[in-house]
């Protein structure tokens, strides 16, 4: 059998797995991520086991690649400008792939998780920031920052210099620190820092679902483990829109591969990279 080595690079954590080819991970590796390039190019090197039976590499990274694969720049993570395949395969000679970590997790889904059987998908992951992906016919349209959509015009400000993004008003800080008290509501100050969050959320939900008119829609990251809670929420406010006729059609659900689809997706990144 050959397998697929997918490494997700986070500004906590580099994990990594060795994936099968019906798109399990086998064995699974994780450090600490460091805080220099190199030594985060030395780790990654460290973790790709030189095996016969490897086919492929690939790695989701939390920011901005182009098309030639250079990392403009990752979100709390000192990577600018980095040729990082470049890097990796002067000395590890295999096919490499890297691709934004939220496309990494829809793939994963859409080979093993949530997303299994639907061809027409729109992915936000829900964080620290909010990261998107989008499958139209069964194929990755790469790049989509949908986090960065205006959806309040002249707003809060974003740490990507604009205002009125949907991730200055649904990143995971603006539930207060203890997120899982919020989401129960237990107090009247708890329930409308709930309301905003739902209301943004969901405003930027239902823009997406205008743009790609999906068939579902999956809310991975963090804030996605209240599970239930959340979806219900997002539904009851979905009614106050007016009339549109896709309301409805795109169900809302949450990811089921947890923290284990960015590897397997980036394991098959090769797949859908044109």
């Amino acid at each position: 059998m050959k397998y697929s080595i997918g490494i997700d690079l986070g500004a906590s954590y580099i994990k990594a797995g060795f994936v099968d080819e019906e798109y399990n991970i086998v064995t699974r590796k994780q450090i600490k991520t460091p805080k220099k390039y190199e030594d985060i190019l030395n780790e990654i090197k460290d973790l790709i086991e030189e095996n016969d039976r490897v086919t492929d590499i690939g790695i989701g990274i939390p920011g901005l690649v182009n098309e030639e694969g250079i990392i403009l720049f990752c979100d709390n993570i000192d990577i600018i400008n980095k040729d990082l395949k470049r890097d990796i395969k002067e000395s590890i000679n295999y096919n490499i792939s890297i691709e934004n970590d939220a496309d990494c997790a829809l793939i994963g889904e859409y080979l093993n998780g949530a997303a299994k059987g639907c061809d027409n998908v729109l992915m936000f992951t829900l964080g620290t920031g909010i990261g998107s992906s989008v499958l139209m016919n069964g194929k990755m349209i790469m790049g989509t920052e949908l986090g960065h959509m205006t959806i309040c015009l002249g707003g809060n400000g974003c740490a990507c210099g604009s205002r009125g993004c949907l991730e200055a008003y649904c990143k995971s800080k603006m539930l207060g620190d203890d997120v899982s008290k919020t989401m129960e509501m237990n107090n009247r100050s708890s329930k409308k820092m709930v309301d905003d969050y739902i209301k943004a959320l969901t405003a930027g939900i239902r823009n997406g679902i205008l743009a790609y008119d999906p068939e579902l829609v999956i809310l991975g990251g963090g804030i996605s483990n209240y599970g239930d809670i959340l979806i219900d929420l997002i539904n009851e406010e979905m009614k106050n829109y007016g009339y549109d006729y896709r309301q409805g059609k795109a169900k809302i659900k949450k990811a089921s591969l947890l923290n284990d689809a960015g590897i397997i997706g980036a394991s098959a990144l090769n797949l859908f990279k044109c």
